[in-house]
């Protein structure tokens, strides 16, 4: 289950992860990672299931992080 302390902002995501925030906001908006939408100008994102997906991203280099 997903706690408010394991959800993260984009910046957060974005400084966590060491990848621009742009490049969250696109793989958030083609619907790669995961997110919860809190209401129109509020969303997060779960740090574990980001950092599997991100994880396995940079294991297939579909992304280039950068």
């Amino acid at each position: 289950m997903t706690t408010l302390s394991n959800l993260l902002t984009v910046d957060q995501t974005s400084t966590r992860f060491n990848i621009p925030k742009r490049t969250v906001y696109r793989l958030l908006q083609d619907g790669v990672l995961p997110k919860i939408v809190l209401n129109q100008r509020t969303i997060r994102i779960p740090a574990e299931e980001a950092g599997a997906v991100l994880y396995e991203l940079t294991q297939h280099s579909i992304v280039k992080v950068g």
